[in-house]
């Protein structure tokens, strides 16, 4: 196919979306919305409240979710509370925050007077208010916000301040590694149908590791970055337009998603991976919601600093339904194709991606999954995760290579021991060789140096276990427990952990669970966090490591490594 005929195929898809769009803007419908990041705390506040009943429905697994959405929820909470008096005084106060967060979404909640927040009362104390503009914190939560007739607008600045020490066997002198990001998040909407929101953040890192490459390199979950020797500069950006139409949402922009229950890593789409700029259309419903998504993908190889850039997309689609109120199932396809862009067969939502993968000569990365989460009683959850990367059914069960599967399992129970706000949590993870890699390296499953999946990798698997403890809304302390074990490639041996690498003819049929080189790590950490003033946060954390396997000793001479590390920080508005 020539460039003309492909240039004239992406230009009507762009100008069919656009119709589309404007058709949307100039109908009637509900109030605007934007996204909100899969990162935010208030997951985990729905999450937990779903578990312990309060919430009889809700879709937790695909995200992000829209304002309005959360919105919903915590209406929900509020009703289904009596306001908030059947709750916890922890979870109570959380309401009382998050209403202010959403104020906008939020309609059951009672008018908030005007010194409902820490920077309210701030503002309006008698050393500070005199000289301070009335326009800064005039809503209470934002540094600064105006609405003018349809246009409703809000800014807050972004810093983060954060300092790391290390101290290992390997390691001659302390190490030392600071981090300072800057940035900022605007966000607001148009009329009742658009909304628009960018997250800028720009960052440097320096100290005594030494980063590797000269110039221009990329970085997990980060994408691009500059620099080299002891310091790097990187910078990242989430914008994009939302229209909302009642049940449906259309996106365009820059942003990350994530697929499934996990909490410490997604098998299909992780939030871990490099945001994308993508176009999804979402349809919704109490219990159903739909997503179709498709992205373009930076691959990076050698020559990819130097002009040779090569056209690599993704599309996927995914449903998530509740069929009863405590039971939720998600199902899922995923395709990572290269040398076009526009391939109506992928861009269609209602496609079966495996079958048009065929029909279309078997040369792209397709994948497909299924996972559940049952809210049982005894606030307890109990979900996992099934992917599919490529299988051979006859052989199932076998070490056969072509047998690329994943899967996850993991429970979460609240209010352990009957005390208030001590939840736990337990989850297991295991890939086989070779998953996410591709027959083609350049349809491998990743987007510049990360992973589109799971953070872990091929030939891998891992335990995750945790305790939050939250004595006072402001106060969280959280306790982790990790052990991953991996069998690694050597020069002459593929054993399915590089998923650049793909089966070769001379590497044979069978590729056994954990074979190669292992590395075997074992880590406990303790993280605390105080919330000062809103959004302002102060932090302390602390890890100690051990690393050992075959692995180690053939790269250090060491049976094995003990690592201490601690950080200190600050941050607003993260």
């Amino acid at each position: 196919m020539n460039r003309a005929a492909d240039f004239c195929r992406e230009h009507c898809c762009f100008r069919f979306v656009l119709c589309f769009l404007l058709f949307l803007r100039f109908t009637t419908g509900e109030a605007q919305t934007v996204y909100v990041p899969s990162s935010h705390r208030i997951y985990r506040y729905i999450e937990r409240l779903t578990a312990t009943g309060t919430i009889e429905t809700a879709l937790l697994t695909t995200r992000p979710w829209t304002r309005k959405e959360i919105g919903a929820y915590l209406e929900e909470i509020h009703r289904k509370s009596d306001g908030g008096r059947l709750l916890s005084r922890v979870d109570r106060q959380a309401l009382a925050y998050f209403a202010v967060e959403f104020r906008e979404e939020v309609d059951a909640c009672a008018p908030l007077p005007p010194d409902s927040t820490d920077f309210s009362r701030l503002m309006r104390h008698r050393w500070v208010d005199p000289w301070m503009p009335d326009l800064l914190y005039r809503n209470g939560r934002n540094f600064f916000s105006v609405q003018d007739g349809p246009l409703a607008l809000y800014w807050d600045p972004v810093f983060r301040r954060s300092r790391l020490f290390a101290v290992a066997d390997t390691l001659h002198d302390r190490e030392r590694q600071f981090s300072d990001t800057n940035g900022f998040v605007l966000w607001g909407t148009i009329g009742g149908h658009v909304g628009f929101i960018t997250d800028v953040r720009d960052s440097k890192e320096w100290g005594t590791q030494i980063y590797p490459g000269t110039v221009n390199v990329t970085r997990e979950r980060l994408g691009f970055a500059q620099g080299g020797g002891d310091h790097l500069y990187h910078d990242e950006t989430a914008a994009s337009v939302v229209l909302d139409h009642r049940w449906l949402t259309v996106q365009f922009g820059k942003d990350s998603n994530r697929w499934g229950p996990v909490q410490n890593g997604q098998l299909a789409l992780s939030d871990w991976a490099t945001g994308t700029d993508q176009v999804k259309l979402q349809v919704r419903t109490r219990r159903i919601k739909f997503t179709s998504l498709w992205a373009l993908l930076q691959h990076t190889d050698e020559g990819f600093f130097y002009g040779n850039h090569q056209d690599k997309s993704f599309a996927a689609h995914r449903l998530e339904f509740a069929p009863f109120g405590r039971l939720q199932i998600g199902i899922h396809e995923t395709v990572v194709y290269a040398d076009r862009r526009f391939e109506p067969a992928y861009l269609n939502p209602l496609m079966f991606f495996r079958s048009a993968e065929h029909y279309l000569g078997d040369r792209d990365n397709a994948t497909m999954g299924i996972d559940a989460l049952w809210s049982a009683p005894a606030k307890l959850q109990i979900y996992g995760e099934y992917f599919i990367d490529d299988l051979k059914t006859s052989r199932w069960g076998s070490d056969f290579y072509g047998n690329k599967t994943a899967w996850s399992v993991g429970c979460y129970r609240v209010d352990l021991l009957g005390i208030d706000n001590l939840d736990g949590r337990v989850e297991y993870t295991r890939i086989r060789p070779f998953v996410y890699s591709h027959k083609f390296p350049l349809t491998a499953y990743r987007h510049f140096s990360t992973v589109l999946g799971h953070r872990l990798g091929p030939n891998a698997d891992e335990w995750n276990a945790s305790l939050s403890l939250q004595p006072s809304r402001p106060l969280e302390m959280l306790f982790g427990f990790r052990y991953r074990r991996q069998g690694l490639n050597s020069e002459a041996t593929n054993v399915g952990s590089d998923i650049d690498r793909p089966s070769g003819a001379d590497d044979g049929e069978n590729a056994p669970f954990l074979a190669g080189d292992r590395l075997e790590q074992q880590s406990w950490n303790v993280d605390v966090r105080w919330e000062l003033l809103r959004k302002l946060t102060v932090r302390a954390a602390g890890q100690w490591s051990r690393t050992d396997g075959s692995a180690v000793e053939k790269t250090t001479g060491k049976r094995s490594i003990d690592r201490t590390e601690w950080a200190v920080g600050m941050e607003f508005n993260y």
